[in-house]
């Protein structure tokens, strides 16, 4: 009587449109019958049939030596619907020639599992008892699959013993049947682990539950891995989707990571293809969500033909264009349209009055004001250099398909010596007529390069009359073109892919640990601006100091005339020490001050092609700065020297220039340039590497960081010492790893920096004329008459080889830049 009056008075208590509505619900439960009646009842068999489907698909998945533990796995770990998943297990038990010990076997795990829950993890607890009481059936069955995890791993693991124990009875105990068995006593009790992170509740923890959902899907796709709907690959299909759905609810970093786990269902080189698809994605669906699909798919299906060839086209591209589609329909139905009702309700919370705030306060909104506008900005930077990349690769790579007229050359000797090692007339040939032999050589290399085979036809009338076995050596140069082509195109790119995985996570791990500091608000300088800049005149509402490196400030204006920039500039100065100056994103309402630099640079370079070489250099030179005031000059040399040294240095240069203008890291990128130039020349008889020798100079701390990959020595001169920095390293492109040193100095006002090549010192160590030109001309030349006089010096001292000089005075910039 007392718990009934209770719950009267707590009814009364309700408020009133809530006792309506339950009034009005329950007037709609009384015409549909019983609460747990036909309403629920189609929901219900929808999602048991899913379950069924599920555990029909894991129980035909294989792995190695025929062992198939995640069935049994998920029939374990899950702790609802259990009945639904065994349907599944045995209609899939039914195709196997096993099906009745397979039957007994699933039904004798879901038989231990309710023996275990109520010997071991009995649920009948009061507080569980009069929870199921108030529940429905469906919901009731879960109290008796809610045993530990730990125990429901054990089920799995006898269950699958004993299927691998009748195994080795009827193999005749095979070593094939002993290793699936021992895999699936393994791999079942793992599954469990991570399957039952997907079934458990939202207080499970995230990762745990990310966990449950990648393995699942993981398992998913190795079984619809095989499977096409007219032609189309369902398997590409679905990883795509849970790609694209990962990268737009929960970011880059999980769609990546889950591109990469479930692409690898499919095939280790197309798992790149859904990372490089997330990562495309999530940095453009904040611009437009059309756009980002649109490069998601491109980069997909570019990837696709990169790793299958023209193959792609028949079941691969239409799966990632279908699923790029239709995900763009159900973000359209779904996505967007929660975001739109979002944005509405916030729009409405904000047209509510409130109280005028006059003083001064410290807001964080000016910290993602700033970090939106640096992502456009770095977003389109990586398009440019990506773009622009692309461009030279494309044509590369089409000169990389074919052998060169050098290799050409070479097959056409080795031809000719093979054959011609056990000819009488060799003497005669090699011998008396070797410059006449040596020119028929090269006219028929030059024909086999214009038209990628070789007939009897082009051979000179001369070699035809006089050598009976010509037949056979332009046979067996075909063959040996055509085999070395083939080689060119499928060269094992594995290595390849995994130093591309390893560059792109540094380039996700560097990007998200540069945005951590700075955009980190300094609490403590964002309160003493306040101080400062409180009086009313300045017109300030708001301010937002952030940064560990650059310095910046995000100031709220209150009115959009009368506002004294200058002034808030300097009061804003003597706050940090350090100058500011008026930067991008500042508008009407807002004015954004970062930190101005306190160095500036005058260069001047110069370049001098080999002694016989009029058209190519093997230098490169470049020089270029980012917008937050880091200045990079850079030296390429290419290995050897003319045209082949040309494209080296040229390609090596302008990739260095595009990677680290778009934010990526100088190591990082060096290791990406590594990488390229070591696949492009193990595809050639020839060696395709080059040397770096990068600065970089900070012009707002004065600190420099030379990085060195077999370049020459780097001189700095300042106030009559002269300081010499090299490293004993290799040129990139040679070695595995990248044999880099990084060289960190101080720099100052009237310093002189300059950047050689091994052309101006003939490749010696030590180069005297050097050091007396600098300490005589350093302090009172300028950078182009210092270049002027290096090279004048380096020619007049005999050098021969292509050569380069970069020279860098730096000096003080202006108190404030606008």
């Amino acid at each position: 009587m007392d718990g009934k009056r209770n719950k009267a008075e707590g009814a009364e208590r309700l408020p009133e449109s809530v006792r309506t509505r339950e009034k009005e619900e329950a007037k709609e439960e009384a015409k549909e019958g019983k609460r747990t009646g036909t309403s629920t009842l189609p929901k219900a068999l929808f999602f048991g049939a899913v379950y069924a489907l599920w555990g029909y698909l894991a129980g035909g998945v294989a792995l190695p030596f025929a062992a198939k533990p995640f069935g049994v796995a998920l029939l374990c770990a899950s702790d609802r619907r259990v009945l639904w998943i065994l349907a599944g297990l045995c209609a899939s038990a039914w195709f196997d020639e096993r099906r009745l010990f397979l039957l007994i076997v699933y039904g004798g795990a879901v038989l231990c599992r309710l023996l275990v829950r109520f010997a071991l993890d009995a649920p009948w607890s009061e507080e569980e008892n009069a929870e199921a009481g108030e529940k429905r059936i469906s919901e009731v069955w879960h109290l008796f699959f809610s045993e530990h995890i730990s125990l429901r791993a054990a089920t799995a693991a006898i269950a699958v013993f004993a299927v691998g124990l009748d195994r080795l009875i009827r193999g005749g105990f095979l070593y094939y049947d002993l290793y699936g068995t021992m895999l699936s006593v393994i791999a079942a009790p793992t599954a469990v682990l991570l399957f039952s992170g997907f079934f458990s509740d939202t207080a499970a923890g995230y990762w745990r539950r990310q966990a449950g959902l990648l393995s699942i899907a993981f398992v998913l796709l190795l079984a619809a891995k095989g499977m096409t709907l007219y032609g189309v690959s369902l398997g590409a299909l679905g990883c795509m989707l849970l790609t694209l759905y990962l990268t737009r609810k929960q970011g880059i970093l999980s769609g990546v990571i889950g591109g990469t786990v479930t692409g690898l269902a499919l095939s280790v080189s197309l798992a790149p293809l859904f990372a490089f698809s997330a990562l495309a994605a999530g940095l453009l669906y904040a611009v437009a969500p059309v756009l980002a699909l649109t490069a998601a798919c491109s980069v997909s299906i570019a990837w696709g033909f990169y790793t299958q060839g023209i193959g792609a086209l028949t079941g691969l591209a239409p799966a990632l264009f279908g699923a790029c589609v239709l995900f763009g329909v159900l973000d359209k139905l779904f996505f967007s349209a929660k975001a739109k009702e979002a944005e509405a309700t916030e729009e409405s919370a904000k047209a509510i009055p409130r109280e005028e705030t006059v003083a001064l306060v410290v807001e964080a909104s000016g910290a993602q004001t700033l970090r939106l506008a640096d992502t456009h900005r770095r977003i389109k930077l990586l398009c440019e250099g990506f773009s622009s990349l692309s461009e030279v690769f494309w044509g590369l790579s089409r000169r990389m398909q074919s052998p060169t007229e050098a290799d050409l050359r070479q097959i056409c000797d080795r031809a000719f010596e093979d054959s011609c090692a056990t000819c009488a007339e060799r003497s005669a040939c090699w011998g008396e007529r070797y410059h006449l032999s040596a020119g028929e050589l090269n006219t028929l290399s030059a024909i086999l390069h214009r038209n990628g085979h070789l007939t009897t036809s082009d051979a000179p009338r001369d070699l035809s009359a006089r050598c009976d076995r010509l037949p056979d050596i332009l046979e067996e140069i075909n063959h040996r073109a055509t085999r070395r082509a083939g080689e060119l195109l499928q060269g094992d790119r594995t290595e390849v892919f995994a130093q591309d995985y390893e560059s792109i996570s540094e380039i996700l791990a560097a990007a998200m640990v540069e945005q951590t500091g700075e955009y980190e608000i300094d609490e403590d300088t964002s309160r003493r601006l306040c101080e400062a800049l409180s009086d009313p005149a300045l017109g300030v509402c708001g301010v937002c100091a952030l940064g560990k490196g650059r310095r910046r400030i995000a100031l709220s204006l209150s009115r959009t005339q009368g506002i004294d920039r200058d002034r808030i500039c300097r009061k804003a100065e003597a706050i940090l020490g350090v100058p500011l100056r008026i930067g991008e994103g500042s508008e009407e309402t807002t004015l954004v001050l970062e930190e101005a630099q306190t160095l500036a640079v005058s260069c001047a370079k110069r370049t001098l092609c080999a002694e016989g070489e009029e058209q190519y250099c093997g230098d490169t030179v470049n020089l270029f700065r980012d917008p937050d005031g880091t200045f990079y000059a850079l030296i390429n040399d290419g290995m050897g020297s003319g045209r082949e040294a040309a494209m080296t240095s040229g390609i090596s240069g302008l990739f260095l220039r595009r990677m680290i203008g778009a934010g990526i890291p100088c190591e990082t990128a060096l290791k990406m340039l590594n990488g390229f130039l070591r696949n492009r020349g193990s595809g050639s008889l020839h060696e395709c590497s080059s040397t770096v020798d990068l600065m970089e100079l900070d012009l707002l701390r004065g600190r420099a960081s030379f990085y060195k990959s077999g370049a020459a020595p780097t001189y700095v001169f300042r106030s009559g010492s002269l300081f010499k920095l090299r490293s004993h390293t290799v040129p990139v492109g040679i070695i595995k790893q990248t044999d880099m040193k990084r060289i960190r100095f101080e720099v100052a006002a009237g310093d002189v920096v300059v950047m050689i090549s091994d052309g101006v010192t003939g490749g010696r160590e030590e180069c005297p004329w050097l050091f007396d030109l600098l300490r005589s001309q350093g302090d009172s030349a300028s950078a182009e008459r210092l270049a002027d006089l290096i090279v004048k010096y380096a020619k007049g001292e005999g050098c021969r080889d292509d050569l380069s000089v970069l020279i860098v005075k730096i000096k003080e910039a202006g108190r404030r830049e606008s």
